[in-house]
């Protein structure tokens, strides 16, 4: 798994609220889509439920769906499953995975979040990371195309394998290593809408500011700063998690 390099990505452990978009995915049933492939005798439970879409990118009414919950049937050895819809067909998923380990150290470790960047025509989906010798925390990062989500060569239909996973999600990076005396907790994200440019250090929070939701002050620019996939996205990470005692 590749290294996602520095651009403007927004992460913090705080829900962040994007405008409303009425998702289509050519299923006209009242009770919408089944979002994953589990057969229906003895379902496990999949919670911490999140999607995200890109409206008419797959054709005209027909958007490209991802979503990710925590899947109890443990995909590949992870709990962290996504699930994409590129079609209409049978109103489901067209695969689903488990999400793939990060520089081969930092494996799933729950609540992952989806997000979509429109400007750039890509995903990102942000979770929680766990690491042995040394044990760490940590946010991973993950990345893909919708090019690469429409390809069947590259995340064939169905249930994904490990191998299949990866190539899905093929560039990732964690954020916010900690030791186990720190603790993290729901992160999300929000991607910069624009193609060029950033935004105005003014129109930042403040050190004082902080959000209902997080359990950590947001820092002010410059605090975190690198570059995603050659994208101008800016990661920033909450500094002040929940400290254990």
């Amino acid at each position: 798994m590749s290294l996602l390099s520095p651009k403007s990505l927004f992460l913090s452990v705080s829900l962040v609220l994007l405008p409303a978009a009425h998702a289509q995915s050519g299923c006209t049933a009242p009770d919408g889509s089944r979002f994953n492939l589990e057969p229906r005798p003895n379902a496990v439970v999949q919670t911490a439920l999140s999607v995200a879409m890109l409206p008419n990118r797959v054709g005209p009414d027909m958007d490209l769906v991802v979503a990710t919950a925590y899947d109890g049937r443990g995909l590949g050895g992870s709990n962290d499953g996504f699930y994409v819809q590129r079609s209409g067909v049978n109103c489901q998923p067209d695969f689903e995975g488990g999400l793939p380990v990060i520089d081969n150290v930092f494996g799933p470790n729950g609540t992952p979040t989806a997000v979509a960047d429109p400007a750039r025509d890509a995903f990102f989906i942000v979770d929680l990371r766990f690491a042995n010798a040394p044990d760490q925390n940590a946010v991973g990062i993950l990345r893909t195309t919708s090019a690469n989500l429409l390809s069947s060569t590259a995340c064939p239909s169905g249930t994904q394998t490990d191998a299949g996973s990866a190539s899905c999600w093929p560039a990732g990076t964690v954020a916010n290593v900690t030791g186990l005396d720190q603790f993290l907790q729901s992160p999300h994200i929000a991607v910069d809408p624009r193609k060029t440019g950033r935004e105005d250090p003014a129109d930042r929070p403040g050190p004082d500011h902080t959000d209902a939701h997080a359990p950590c002050s947001i820092p002010r620019p410059g605090v975190c700063e690198s570059r995603v996939m050659n994208t101008s996205m800016l990661i920033e990470s909450c500094q002040a998690d929940i400290r254990g005692a």
